[in-house]
């Protein structure tokens, strides 16, 4: 998987360049096509403090995450990167502001947290991150 980041910040760019790689290899998406985009910077998620958007018939996704504290910043990469490889995988898809998880449609009114691909996300981004700093 390749990937980019932008930033203004160099202690942030830093920071998600020494994550990336670990992260690719412990979510297994190290012989993935896909590109992803990372963009760091100030109030760009729309109150979320990070997201993930498939760019469709590009093989790519864009990460955007507010600058917040640096290790906020690796958890919330964390998360966005369970979602990339859920995507990727499949698992996960968007089409049309719809999305299916395990070719399974969801109403918008399943409240956020108990989306199953935000539950994952969640359960994983701490423990993720924590082995990609030891790296």
């Amino acid at each position: 998987m390749e990937y980019q980041v932008k930033s203004r910040s160099k202690r942030a760019k830093k920071l998600v360049e020494h994550l990336m790689p670990n992260l690719i290899g412990q979510l297994g998406l190290q012989n993935s096509k896909k590109f992803v985009l990372i963009e760091i910077g100030r109030n760009i998620t729309d109150g979320n403090h990070g997201c993930t958007i498939p760019l469709n018939g590009l093989d790519s996704y864009i990460i955007s995450i507010d600058m917040l504290r640096l290790q906020d910043i690796g958890v919330t990469l964390a998360h966005e990167m369970v979602h990339v490889k859920q995507l990727a995988k499949g698992l996960l898809k968007a089409e049309k502001g719809q999305k299916y998880w395990r070719g399974q449609k969801f109403s918008k009114r399943v409240h956020y947290l108990d989306t199953p691909w935000e539950i994952e996300a969640f359960s994983k981004q701490d423990l993720l991150f924590r082995r990609a700093l030891e790296d």
